[in-house]
């Protein structure tokens, strides 16, 4: 869906886009009876474990250097791109701030049960046939991509 998306600050105030994003909600279900999946989710958000602390100079709480804390979230990021081969941007929040309904933590994902993930893009071209969503299999400690096409009668403005 195409539309304006609500954004937390730091102090927990809620505001909303500027502009309209492209928004895809992913539902994650775990189908194994035994095991629990540890989903980092495929926003790109920063994890709570680089704080402000850890940018600011670290705190021991992360491991290597600081450059490393903060790009581990874009391994796990989606991309969005369209049959013109048009590459869509993540809406990335300021530092602090979050998109409610993003999986920004690692979240566990008990057997039988689901988590819902945002994922807030631009939006794409008037003229598009369809959009492929790629989710690195990185954010649920496997290998790969999934990958989804989206027809564009999928998509509401």
């Amino acid at each position: 869906m195409v539309r304006n998306v609500k954004i937390k600050d730091v102090l927990g105030e809620e505001t909303v886009s500027p502009t309209k994003q492209l928004t895809i909600q992913v539902f994650v279900d775990n189908a194994n009876s035994t095991r629990k999946i540890d989903f980092l989710g495929w926003s790109g958000a920063a994890t709570s474990a680089v704080g402000l602390a850890d940018l600011l100079g670290g705190t021991g709480r992360t491991k290597g250097n600081g450059t490393e804390s903060l790009t581990a979230p874009e391994r796990n990021a989606a991309t969005l791109t369209d049959n013109f081969k048009n590459l869509y941007k993540r809406l990335s929040p300021e530092l602090g701030a979050q998109i409610p309904g993003q999986i920004s933590t690692p979240t566990s994902v008990y057997p039988g049960k689901r988590v819902e993930d945002l994922l807030v893009f631009e939006p794409p071209v008037d003229k598009v046939q369809f959009l492929r969503l790629e989710l690195p299999a990185t954010a649920f400690g496997s290998t790969g991509s999934l990958r989804l096409q989206i027809p564009k009668e999928m998509i509401y403005r």
